[in-house]
């Protein structure tokens, strides 16, 4: 469960990414782990994703505050505005 290539959300088709995935991953949880999974999930190379602006990922990148400020926000919006996003379609169930 450590190993950062186990949290990646996997699809065949560029589909929106469920929210219960997110919510259940870890990747929502406002503590460092959860910060990691996020930006491991959305920055890294292995994303299939298009990156919107997203940091990419780098081992080394929640060190810079910045990063860490803008996945703190995206958690924040994602958890604020995810049943949202499921009613409109951007996110999956």
């Amino acid at each position: 469960p450590n190993d950062p290539h186990t949290w990646i959300i996997r699809a065949g088709d560029l589909i929106p990414v469920s929210f219960g995935r997110l919510q259940s991953s870890g990747s929502l949880a406002d503590t460092h782990e959860g910060r990691h999974r996020l930006y491991y999930f959305a920055g890294s190379a292995d994303s299939i994703r298009p990156k919107q602006g997203f940091p990419a990922y780098s081992r080394t990148g929640l060190n810079n505050p910045a990063i860490v400020d803008r996945i703190s926000r995206a958690q924040a919006l994602l958890t604020k505005y995810g049943p949202l996003m499921v009613e409109k379609g951007m996110l999956y169930r």
